[in-house]
């Protein structure tokens, strides 16, 4: 569903902060809210397209073609990143597929008219690109981990990251993560199977490393992962 972008919107993203008041304005005038449903394709790899998204609430995967039929997880995005920014440096076409993974809603704004606020803006811009190399690191970061690692320690390292970042540390001493992903997900971003994820996890949680369902995942000791 279409909605009208508003400020309240906005402010829930991080970047938006740095915007002027005239930058704003034509946000909201050229720009909407829009809701996909889970596994909803927002774009396909070397698609033509005009638009970027911001993600506002939910989950989306990015997806390169790796040969064959095979895909790999170049990118889970977060709330507040810009997705077919390529198309912002005068590409035609996305370098990537963007597929959402849970319900979620994202901004959609036409790329000229955002390309044109970082030109103006170099505040804006500076906030724009610094979260865009923060991105590219740990993509390199991961295809390292792939290129030299086992498959069991992609999984251990991947786990920390993800702790790092999306976790919370409880007065016990424990860490726990709410914002859950499914087994595949998690294959998918640290390049192993599915059946060798849960295997991984049931090991753990059998040594009493951590504890899981759907909701959170608790790791007693974040050193022993």
């Amino acid at each position: 569903m279409r909605r009208k972008l508003d400020n309240h919107v906005l402010e829930q993203t991080g970047f938006w902060s740095s915007l002027s008041d005239s930058d704003r304005e034509s946000l909201l005038n050229w720009g909407y809210i829009q809701d996909f449903a889970k596994r909803h394709i927002l774009f396909h790899e070397g698609e033509k397209g005009d638009k970027v998204f911001v993600l506002v609430a939910g989950k989306v995967q990015l997806l390169q073609d790796a040969g064959g039929s095979n895909e790999i997880t170049m990118h889970l995005a977060r709330r507040g990143e810009v997705m077919g920014e390529r198309l912002l440096a005068g590409a035609l076409c996305y370098n990537c597929r963007a597929e959402t993974l849970e319900d979620s809603t994202v901004i959609v704004l036409p790329a000229p008219i955002f390309s044109s606020i970082l030109q103006r803006n170099p505040k804006a811009a500076w906030h724009f690109y610094q979260s865009l190399l923060l991105r590219l690191q740990k993509t390199e970061q991961r295809m390292l981990h792939f290129r030299y690692n086992r498959t069991e320690n992609r999984i251990r390292l991947f786990l920390r990251d993800w702790v790092k970042e999306e976790g919370r540390q409880l007065a016990t001493g424990e860490w726990e993560i709410t914002s859950m992903l499914t087994h595949s997900m998690i294959a998918s971003l640290s390049n192993s199977s599915r059946q060798y994820v849960t295997d991984f996890l049931n090991t753990m949680r059998k040594q009493g490393v951590l504890r899981y369902d759907r909701r959170r995942m608790v790791i007693q000791r974040l050193d022993l992962i």
